[in-house]
């Protein structure tokens, strides 16, 4: 049976994924970058210095904190995953920034911090509505979903208003205006 516990653990895990997401989405969009241009050694080069760091810090960090009995090492597993595609994905886009393949437009930063805004402001609104883990795992399955479902609303609800307190309007979207 999955007990509050598990609960609570995976939900740890899933909290250090989270901040790699981003990390991996850009090795999907950076890598194509080099593909274009019939450089795919650079690409896999770049994800072996990566999966290099991952390990160094997996052997390093997280196999010690194991062995002193750290509560949470699959937080650090994950934390080390992550790190190692930020790492990636930080090397792709410098290197295409150096070969000029990459120039940011005018208003990539602006975006970038209406964003950074609106998803500070979701992130809050969910971590306030999780509340207590008992309340969730106590109550009735349908009540859990109907629970998840009102949350996942009210961030996007949050996160679109955010965006439009910032100045986005669709028409930016639509028009390509918004960078």
């Amino acid at each position: 049976k999955f007990s509050d516990r598990d609960v609570q653990m995976a939900s740890y895990a899933l909290m250090a994924y989270s901040w790699g997401l981003l990390a991996f989405s850009l090795v999907k969009v950076l890598a194509p970058g080099y593909f274009a241009r019939q450089d795919t050694k650079t690409p896999v080069r770049v994800a072996l210095i990566g999966l290099g760091i991952n390990m160094a810090i997996n052997l390093f960090i997280v196999l010690p904190a194991y062995w002193a009995g750290f509560p949470i090492p699959h937080v650090l597993l994950a934390t080390a995953t992550c790190t190692g595609a930020a790492i990636n994905s930080f090397l792709l886009w410098r290197g295409l920034k150096r070969a000029g393949v990459y120039t940011p437009r005018v208003g990539w930063r602006a975006l970038l911090l209406r964003a950074l805004f609106a998803n500070t402001a979701m992130a809050s609104l969910l971590w306030w509505l999780g509340g207590n883990l008992a309340a969730w795992t106590a109550s009735a399955p349908l009540a859990r979903a109907a629970r998840l479902a009102g949350c996942i609303a009210a961030a996007a609800v949050v996160y679109f208003a955010a965006l439009y307190v910032t100045g986005m309007r669709v028409r930016h979207l639509r028009s390509g205006a918004a960078v």
